[in-house]
């Protein structure tokens, strides 16, 4: 039996205890094959940096396709995580125009819904890299960017809406930058004022 169908059975009993033991095996496929990616991008990395000292042309390519491969492993994984997020928002949203009348898919669905918080490289990546606690709100500014009507006719051809086509089509980002985009992400959850 698949975890999306033990997921699905044990939903039924809305058990979280349940519902957690049944994402921890695949959270832990997930991470151990992260760690090995990552263990095996740093060896290449660090076996490309020795060989760019021999000058060895042989060694240098053999040691540059050993580390675009491993890159390609770690990235991948890091985009199954992005795209798994983006697979359980997307169907969150058309599940509600649409009626898909598949318990698998939808079982599917609300797996992907709990296991994807569980994908962290390590334990404890939120609370260990940025301490915000001493951060204070002092200021804040509204202005208003602009301001549309929408005007949804299906005779004015410049009033519509864009299909979604882009599901799935993440790129791995640098860390750095993920570094940073969660910091902005606290401090705007930090600094959140419920407006009415």
């Amino acid at each position: 039996m698949n975890d999306t169908r033990r997921f699905g059975l044990g939903r039924a009993g809305h058990n979280t205890s349940i519902i957690s033991i049944i994402c921890m095996p695949s959270r832990d496929r997930w991470r151990k094959r992260y760690t090995s990616a990552s263990d095996a991008y740093k060896q290449a990395r660090a076996m490309f940096e020795r060989t760019k000292a021999t000058g060895d042309v042989v060694l240098i390519s053999n040691a540059e396709n050993s580390l675009a491969a491993c890159k390609q492993e770690k990235d991948g994984l890091e985009i199954f995580k992005k795209d798994l997020g983006s697979f359980t928002r997307y169907y969150e949203f058309m599940s509600q125009i649409v009626d898909y009348e598949d318990k698998d898919l939808e079982n599917l669905n609300l797996y992907g819904r709990h296991l994807r918080p569980l994908l962290r490289e390590t334990e404890g990546d939120d609370d260990d890299d940025v301490d915000l606690s001493n951060v204070m709100l002092s200021h804040y500014r509204l202005s208003k960017i602009r301001h549309q009507d929408l005007k949804l006719q299906e005779d004015a051809s410049e009033y519509g809406l864009e299909p979604g086509s882009d599901i799935g089509s993440a790129k791995a980002r640098d860390r750095k930058d993920e570094f940073l985009s969660e910091i902005l992400r606290r401090l705007n959850n930090k600094g959140r004022v419920n407006c009415p």
